[in-house]
């Protein structure tokens, strides 16, 4: 019987921004701010693989 493979996509929490800035890393040193942004991530087996983040500017959004 092949392993069960777990997706979650969802919303991190702040104290889950370093796992993004993780992913961030080689691209740009990108950092994440809590007051500004949301990031939503997509985990493979409890594992992030993928993330995208909306930023808020005071002209809008990003």
């Amino acid at each position: 019987m092949p392993d069960q493979i777990v997706k979650e996509t969802r919303e991190l929490t702040p104290a889950e921004f370093p796992l993004a800035e993780q992913a961030w890393t080689h691209y740009r040193g990108q950092k994440a701010d809590p007051k500004t942004e949301r990031i939503f991530g997509v985990f493979d087996n409890g594992t992030l693989a993928a993330t995208a983040r909306c930023t808020r500017h005071t002209d809008g959004l990003e």
